[in-house]
């Protein structure tokens, strides 16, 4: 891999979102410790596939890698004109961040837990509204997943992210958000939110007063968002072990891992190998992939 090339690095979001943030740390970082520069590509055209498709046509040579997070792994299966198929067109490199989502909602709404809005009749359930992110986001399967285990007649309202449904949530225009802990934090309390539950196995060390959804008696209700670094299938594996290494040595750093942590994100705590993510790949895929054929969501119905 020659060192005056630079390595690009394709966000399918636009600048100063969340996965915009942490490109740009995680470029930084992985500069230094590679030798040459790496460069944030924003392309968040297509309906959010542009980068993927970009990466996807490009040379398999380890110069052009992907941020992706699990709506780029089910698009394919959500519709029929997607032009690329994640298991195939992509090489797992290394996970990059997890992160947890939290139902909070705004001073509007009289219940300050969820075992209040359980309990409510469902006649008046009937008007409530949920921001979440669209079909086959992981808000969105999240909300699916609450709505069959509770019973609940809850309306999903998607929104263009998390900044979009915190926005609406404030204002009173929509009832309920699912959305990731690290936009949650900033509004919560005197600002504006009120965390019901999180969606995490356990109690986030920052958020230690709210409870998890399992504490309600759903469980299999739990879900959680990563963002993966890939590459274009047929890169080598030396290749594909560099920029790894590169990742991982990042993360164990203060100007990306900690400072994830800090804004809520949780970071792997394995060896994080291209192997490992593999397994993770094809498990979470399968998992969610059945949720969305039983529903019968699919972006082309």
């Amino acid at each position: 891999m020659p060192q005056s090339r630079p390595i690009i690095l394709v966000v399918g979001e636009p600048p100063c979102s969340s996965v915009d943030f942490i490109a740009r740390r995680l470029s930084r970082r992985m500069a230094d410790d590679l030798g040459q520069k790496v460069i944030v590509d924003n392309r968040s055209g297509a309906g959010r596939n542009a980068g993927a498709i970009s990466v996807a046509k490009a040379d398999p040579d380890g110069f052009t890698v992907y941020i992706a997070s699990r709506s780029a792994a089910l698009h394919s299966s959500l519709s029929k004109k997607i032009e690329y198929d994640f298991a195939k067109d992509f090489s797992p490199v290394a996970m990059i961040t997890y992160v947890p989502y939290v139902l909070v909602t705004g001073k509007h709404m009289r219940a300050v837990t969820l075992r209040e809005l359980l309990d409510q009749d469902h006649s008046i359930q009937y008007g409530f509204t949920c921001a979440s992110g669209g079909i086959g986001t992981t808000p969105s399967l999240v909300f699916e997943t609450l709505r069959e285990r509770a019973n609940l007649s809850w309306l999903d309202v998607p929104y263009d992210g998390d900044p979009a449904a915190v926005a609406e949530v404030m204002a009173g225009r929509a009832d309920f958000a699912i959305i990731g802990a690290p936009s949650a934090l900033p509004h919560l309390g005197a600002h504006g939110l009120r965390a019901l539950v999180v969606f995490s196995d356990d109690r986030l060390p920052y958020l230690p007063a709210v409870p998890t959804i399992a504490e309600f008696g759903l469980e299999g209700a739990e879900a959680q968002g990563w963002i993966a670094l890939v590459t274009r299938r047929g890169t080598s594996l030396p290749l594909i072990a560099r920029l790894n290494g590169a990742v991982n040595k990042a993360l164990s750093g203060v100007s990306v891992g900690k400072k994830l942590m800090q804004l809520g994100y949780a970071i792997p705590t394995t060896e994080n190998t291209p192997g490992e993510l593999k397994t993770f790949f094809e498990l979470d895929t399968d998992k969610w992939v059945k949720m969305l054929a039983a529903r019968r969501l699919a972006r082309d119905q």
